[in-house]
């Protein structure tokens, strides 16, 4: 999910919940206005509404479509009942075309239509219902023709407007997103030669380890960058995904999961500290790293565990000083059993 899309879905949690709790200053005066008219089966519809939206937005398995279907659906049928009840006296215009907003600001183009004709369809059947005598009150055919028109021109204007904004970000974002890979793909190879060119100056005698965690450090920047990029939600990436790759294989063991929610830079500092924590506090056996979720949805804690022999509290706290150099997003605790480090968003 690119991070237009993920604004979306942030802007329209927000919007419920400012249903949720400013939506009592409409529902409540309407309540009462519609039992006070006899209105009864009114006030049962714009209560189901308000249930059916405070449902979705508190619901845990729901998602940004059903939300948005939910929040559509409801004004649209909230909009048609006062219009059907009251005629053109009511605020069944506004909730219509509020429908339309959200359906420009958060749907695809076949939302937006159907939520225009649904609409006309309301306006259409409200004036024949009160002329009918069916229900509502009776509008003059001019003064109906008159809304019809105006709200048609009004809806069609406003989400014409929302949707090819929309659309011209996303082209944009498109455009941006294909350099930032051509950009990747340059960082890569510019990091694959480094590796090269590391191995080149590793003669196998003189300072042999150092070249080696050198050369693991700079494959850990590569691959933190290419998991940053295809990361389906940016700045958002499995801690797992990002760990298994800078363990030791065949000698470290690593279980749980966490999502980190870190910047890119952060995701990199992170990779290349954890592996000179890796390699300082496993060289006397395998390493066992447990991860999982912090208090917060953007923290995360690793616990490091070593075999015997024991280490001291210590040694541990000044490999973990070195490796991470006093990062601003790990806090690290340190004691006989191992090191616990808090990650979070700075």
């Amino acid at each position: 999910m690119n991070p237009l899309e993920l604004r979306r879905e942030r802007i329209l949690d927000r919007l419920l919940r400012t249903i949720l709790i400013l939506g009592l200053l409409a529902y409540i005066p309407s309540l009462f206005a519609s039992i006070a008219e006899g209105l009864y089966s009114l006030a049962a519809i714009n209560t189901l509404g308000y249930l059916l939206i405070i449902a979705a937005m508190l619901h845990p398995r729901s998602s940004y479509r059903i939300k948005l279907a939910v929040t559509v659906m409801t004004t649209l049928t909230i909009g048609a009942a006062v219009i059907f009840f009251t005629g053109t006296e009511g605020a069944g215009h506004l909730w219509l075309l509020f429908a339309v907003v959200i359906s420009a600001l958060f749907g695809k183009s076949h939302i937006i239509i159907i939520s225009i004709l649904f609409s006309l369809a309301s306006l259409v059947l409200g004036y024949f219902f009160g002329r009918w005598g069916i229900t509502g009150k009776e509008t003059a055919g001019a003064a109906a023709f008159a809304i019809g028109s105006n709200f048609t021109l009004i809806a069609i204007v406003l989400s014409t407007l929302i949707y090819q904004l929309f659309q011209f970000l996303r082209d944009e974002l498109h455009e941006k997103e294909l350099l930032l890979r051509l950009l990747h793909h340059r960082v890569k190879n510019n990091l694959q030669l480094v590796q090269s060119l590391i191995s080149l100056n590793n003669d196998g005698k003189n300072g042999n380890e150092v070249f080696r965690i050198l050369d693991r450090q700079v494959e850990a920047i590569s691959h933190a960058n290419n998991l940053v990029l295809h990361s389906p939600r940016y700045e958002s990436l499995r801690a797992a995904d990002l760990f298994t790759s800078l363990i030791r294989p065949g000698l470290d063991k690593l279980e749980g999961d966490a999502l980190l929610t870190l910047s890119p830079e952060k995701v990199t500092e992170l990779a290349v500290g954890f592996i000179g924590l890796v390699e300082r506090t496993g060289q006397m056996g395998g390493l066992l790293v447990l991860i999982e979720a912090g208090e917060t949805e953007d923290s995360c804690i690793i616990r490091i565990r070593r075999p015997l022999p024991p280490p001291e509290a210590s040694e541990l706290r000044e490999a973990a000083d070195a490796s991470l150099l006093s990062s601003e997003i790990i806090s690290v605790e340190a004691d006989n059993s191992g090191l616990i480090l808090y990650i979070g968003k700075p």
